[in-house]
């Protein structure tokens, strides 16, 4: 079978079908190429490529600054997060050394308390 199909509803006999079929093949085996030669093909593909490159010179540039700019970015935000963690880290020895110096100070204020309870203990009362 050929690459037409008769319709149903046709009323040719499908001798004039595969007749119609072969004089359609049979052209375009014999139709001359759109270019007769490798060189316009080489010129065409040459103006195409340039054209593309002239469309997308633009973007790509744009994509080229966008790169750069995420890129700075991100060193930035990069350099942010070491400093903040540095500044926790700071902050976090700071803590540590109120903590050490209010346990001390809970411990001096429990014994001046027994001290001093103590030493109203053995005080004579005044009577």
């Amino acid at each position: 079978m050929g690459i037409f199909r008769p319709l149903k509803t046709s009323k040719k006999p499908a001798a004039v079908h595969a007749d119609i079929e072969g004089e359609i093949g049979e052209f375009v085996r014999t139709a001359p190429p759109r270019h007769s030669s490798d060189n316009e093909s080489e010129i065409t593909a040459e103006i195409i490529a340039d054209g593309v490159h002239r469309l997308a010179r633009e973007p790509l540039a744009e994509i080229g600054r966008t790169i750069a700019e995420l890129t700075h970015l991100r060193d930035h935000l990069q350099d942010e997060a070491k400093r903040v963690q540095e500044e926790i880290e700071h902050v976090n020895g700071e803590i540590a050394g109120y903590t050490l110096t209010s346990e001390a100070a809970v411990q001096s204020i429990r014994r001046i308390d027994q001290a001093v309870g103590e030493f109203k203990g053995t005080a004579k009362p005044n009577s």
